[in-house]
């Protein structure tokens, strides 16, 4: 019988309490990060119209969906919710932005810097301090070198190149906009909300006991509604079944790479291949 463990955890608590030197892992399996700007639009209006309400200022939770994981190697392969996962590590980096221009000897920018910290960055285990924010709590194995690089940039930094059209660059400068907007217009309910998202928003991991468990309900669950497009149904039954995978993925990119080149795309490509066969 398959062991799923579920829990229930905070945003704050789901990416602060990962043990130190494991990570989130987008496996190479996966989809790339495909939510758009008007996804993020009804994730920040949703969190917002919450944090207004009675039922918030009682302390109450606003639920935001599942987070399916396996251990492997001692990190968090992350099955279902990568999308949710990811929109939130920008949300959170919009938002330690927005602090680090406002007043540094204000004692609500000072704790609200460092409740974020330790949920977008390893922290030193003594100083309770970012030492390096190059070493991020999420990595992708699934995103190009390029887009890989964007991301991290922006979770390191802060910074986004305003020319460059992906859905982290993208969404990022969505959230950062509308954080500083927010903090500008709503200057009493800007720390309210930043605190409702950390401790109020929560999510329910669900950890599977095997890859296998994991591949497969992978190939049966939606990302919020989305429906798994002919090119990720490929090519999770052809990883779950490659007896190399590794060379799998390489191939699968570079599949990727010459579809975009050629001003394809691989969803059309794999949508005809089911059609003829």
């Amino acid at each position: 019988m398959t062991d799923l463990h579920i829990s229930k955890e905070s945003i704050e608590n789901l990416f602060s309490k990962l043990p130190r030197g494991k990570k989130f892992i987008i496996p190479d399996y996966q989809r790339p990060y495909s939510w758009d700007i008007e996804k993020c639009e009804t994730l920040w209006s949703d969190i917002e119209s919450f944090s207004k309400t009675e039922e918030a200022a009682k302390h109450e939770s606003y639920f935001l969906g599942t987070i399916v994981s396996y251990e492997n190697n001692d990190n968090q392969e992350i099955i279902d919710g990568q999308q949710r996962i990811t929109s939130f590590m920008l949300l959170l980096r919009a938002f330690y932005t927005q602090l680090e221009k406002m007043d540094s000897n204000n004692k609500n920018v000072i704790g609200l810097k460092q409740r974020l910290e330790p949920c977008i960055w390893e922290i030193e285990r003594i100083s309770r301090e970012v030492d390096n924010k190059s070493n991020i709590k999420i990595l992708s194995d699934v995103a190009t070198e390029a887009d890989n690089e964007t991301f991290h940039k922006i979770i390191e930094s802060g910074l986004f190149d305003e020319k460059k059209l992906d859905n982290y660059t993208q969404n990022y400068a969505y959230f950062l906009k509308t954080s500083q907007d927010y903090a500008k217009n709503h200057p009493m309910e800007w720390e309210n909300l930043c605190v409702t998202i950390l401790e109020q928003c929560i999510i329910l991991p669900i950890k599977c006991d095997s890859q296998d468990t994991a591949l497969t309900i992978f190939s049966t669950l939606n990302d919020r509604g989305l429906p798994l497009s002919d090119s990720d149904i490929f090519k999770a039954k052809m990883y779950k079944t490659s007896e190399n995978r590794k060379e799998f993925v390489e191939k699968w990119k570079e599949f990727s790479e010459i579809c975009k080149l050629s001003g394809l795309n691989i969803d059309d490509i794999c949508r005809y291949y089911s059609h003829v066969i």
